[in-house]
């Protein structure tokens, strides 16, 4: 049973109860409408990609005309090869020898028999053959002194050594090889040239380096 003293408090708190329950309906539904405002509007969907057009089939060649892949590939701008060297003139050649200081350039001469040699920068030198040091039949030469463009011709195969007279102590000694380079016994030259009385060691040093530029066999 309710006392009497407590039907007030239940009034009024009955009365709190309406007046609160309209205003919360309110705000609900203005919490909604503010969301549905805000809330962004979807994009649609993105359209499917068309799908790849197959490009038309080439025309077929046309009769009577040659199939372009059946065609020889030739690079663009082509350079025809040029044709073979003729082979070597059987003519004899003239080489050149020079006096450089006290030496002379080259010092191991190779050449074929007939061939001739030219001495040039000849200003204080000479050139002679070693007696005893060129192949038998063959004849010395001797320059006199600055004779520029002296020429000799070698006719006869084997190994020729020959000097400069002011500059033999000092090395300028020159080995001509005419002919197979394999026909020439150096190793003879070499004995043969314990007989030079003036400058024999810078002779055998030419003769030394004569043989070490033979070709290997």
């Amino acid at each position: 049973m309710i006392k009497p003293k407590s039907i007030p408090v239940l009034l009024a708190l009955m009365l709190c109860a309406c007046s609160d329950a309209p205003e919360s309906t309110e705000e609900a539904t203005s919490a909604r409408e503010m969301s549905e405002a805000v809330a962004p509007t979807p994009s649609p969907a993105p359209s499917s990609p068309q799908a790849p057009v197959a490009a038309p089939a080439a025309s077929e060649t046309p009769p009577g005309l040659p199939n372009a892949e059946s065609l020889p590939l030739e690079p663009a701008g082509a350079v025809p090869e040029p044709p073979s060297e003729a082979p070597a003139s059987d003519e004899p050649q003239t080489h050149v020898v020079k006096g450089v200081v006290t030496q002379w350039q080259p010092l191991v001469l190779f050449a074929a028999p007939g061939d001739s040699v030219m001495f040039t920068n000849m200003t204080g030198h000479d050139t002679e053959t070693i007696e005893g040091l060129i192949p038998e039949g063959a004849e010395p030469w001797r320059s006199s002194l600055g004779a520029e463009g002296f020429t000799v011709t070698l006719p006869v195969a084997g190994a020729y050594v020959y000097k400069c007279n002011p500059h033999i102590t000092t090395g300028m000694v020159g080995v001509f090889i005419v002919g197979d380079p394999a026909e020439v016994d150096l190793d003879q030259l070499l004995e043969a040239a314990n007989s030079v009385k003036v400058g024999r060691n810078m002779v055998q040093r030419a003769i030394r380096k004569a043989k070490k530029a033979l070709p290997a066999q």
